[in-house]
């Protein structure tokens, strides 16, 4: 083979590798594009889901407090302190309901259907229920202690945190919506999976999650 055929064939092999070698690199740049992509992905998620917890954690306080208050004003009889509690207790009833869908919406977008109907029905329609309880011994003046509602908003303030605390591992897992199954190592999820955590799993160097 002369010169010329030697030539011609490290011609032919470099312009393969510059070939292999752009498309390695265009396929590298790409992973790294999508992985920074779903990085923002998940600390938008994450930041959407704890606000969602943070104003409906403040709704709650606001109106489990304002309804004890209001249920401690009525126990000491004090026609002045009842009506100051009253318009505390309304105005955070108010509050509540205006933002109820929003919180509501809010928690299907951030977690799931359950969430939203599990925050309906062991806290908004629990806190329902002891608040027109409350208010018949307000309208009536049917003497009582109060001392059953007093224990069961007791109960409700104890479920309400544990349900918030729960939502928070939730985020902290990042079992939220969009963000399930980050690092399956699956066909379907393999965009998804940086270079530098498959190595990691590789050689044991992190834990599954």
């Amino acid at each position: 083979m002369g010169e010329v055929g030697v030539n011609f064939i490290f011609l032919i092999l470099s312009l393969g590798l510059a070939v292999l070698g752009a498309a390695v690199g265009a396929t590298l740049q790409h992973r790294s594009w999508k992985h920074q992509h779903w990085e923002r992905l998940r600390k938008d998620r994450a930041r959407a889901a704890l606000a969602t917890v943070e104003r409906a954690s403040e709704l709650i306080d606001k109106r489990l407090y304002r309804q004890q208050r209001l249920l401690w004003a009525i126990r000491r009889r004090d026609s002045l302190e009842i009506e100051a509690a009253r318009k505390e207790y309304q105005s955070a009833v108010y509050q509540w309901m205006d933002n109820l869908g929003r919180t509501k919406a809010e928690l299907w977008t951030s977690f799931d259907r359950w969430t939203a109907v599990s925050f309906e029905e062991q806290l908004h329609d629990r806190f329902a229920r002891n608040g027109r309880r409350i208010e018949v011994v307000l309208r009536t003046g049917w003497g009582t202690s109060l001392s059953d509602e007093e224990k069961d908003l007791n109960r409700l303030g104890r479920s309400a945190y544990q349900f918030m605390q729960n939502l928070l591992g939730r985020i902290q897992r990042e079992e939220i919506s969009g963000l399930q199954g980050r690092h399956e190592l699956s066909y379907r999820n393999w965009d998804n999976l940086s270079s530098a955590f498959l190595w990691a799993r590789l050689f044991g160097v992190m834990p599954s999650r």
